[in-house]
């Protein structure tokens, strides 16, 4: 059975963590566009 709860560390990380390069250099990850996410998962890493 899957947990419904996201896990927390994950969460917290999403939250305090900054992108470390490239246009949103410096953005915490939570704050990133959902384009640019959507567009990071489609791409992959540079």
């Amino acid at each position: 059975m899957s947990n419904e709860f996201p896990n927390a560390e994950i969460l917290k990380e999403i939250c305090e963590v900054e992108m470390p390069f490239g246009k949103y250099k410096g953005t915490i990850l939570a704050d990133l566009p959902i384009n640019y996410l959507e567009w990071f998962q489609r791409e992959g890493m540079p």
